[in-house]
């Protein structure tokens, strides 16, 4: 089972609480394709010399949309964040109750600052990737589809150019992507000694002041 898996079992504790979220999430990014579509509205509005009434009519949609996309994107990505906080707290429960459950040699072959790494950073990146990172997910890949299928219905030909350079993006993040993936592994480790070295050297102050 991969990290990532790991984290469904807390998921699924949560899902009432995530799928109301994302639903709320996917409402503000439909909104949020209507924004370009009125702007066209207008501009050919514009361009065939309708009064300005319907251009104010425009505008004043354009400002209601807005601001209810803000407010739903606001409530959603408050309730996801939420619910990342109660399942950093199991997770963090968890972790805790298997420790203190371990037996005394285990604290002989690790050492204390890797273990407070392990139940302090390890959990907050956990807690990232099921809130901030399953948001960003979710709001950016509705929104990037939802913009495509409304470019294609405004112009086919005009969205397959703009689409192209799009095809070595993809290839480039597939690229960085194990290469991210490897760094934050070792940024964690690297944490886990630093935390090590700071609480054996704090701990022992009183002995390294003597010698």
């Amino acid at each position: 089972m991969g990290p990532t898996a790991r984290l469904l079992p807390y998921v699924r504790r949560y899902r009432r609480r995530y799928a109301s979220g994302l639903s709320i999430v996917l409402a503000g990014s439909l909104l949020s394709v209507a924004g370009p579509l009125l702007i066209k509205a207008a501009i050919d509005a514009i361009g065939s010399g309708d009064g300005s009434g319907g251009v104010l009519r425009l505008a004043a949609a354009l400002a209601a949309i807005g601001a209810a996309r803000s407010a739903l994107m606001f409530q959603g990505r408050f309730s996801i964040v939420a619910t990342s906080r109660m399942i950093e707290f199991d997770l963090r429960s968890d972790l805790v109750r298997k420790l203190l459950r371990l037996p005394a040699r285990y604290f002989d072959r690790n050492s204390v600052g890797e273990l407070e790494s392990r139940v302090l950073n390890d959990v907050e990146g956990a807690r990232m990737v099921a809130g901030v990172g399953m948001m960003m997910i979710v709001s950016s890949g509705l929104l990037a589809l939802f913009s495509v299928v409304s470019m294609f219905l405004i112009d086919a030909r005009l969205t397959g150019i703009a689409m192209t350079p799009l095809l070595l993006v993809s290839a480039v993040t597939a690229v960085l992507t194990s290469r991210i993936y490897r760094q934050s592994e070792e940024v964690q480790e690297r944490l886990g000694g630093l935390s090590a070295a700071a609480q054996e050297n704090f701990t022992g102050a009183r002995v390294i002041r003597a010698f």
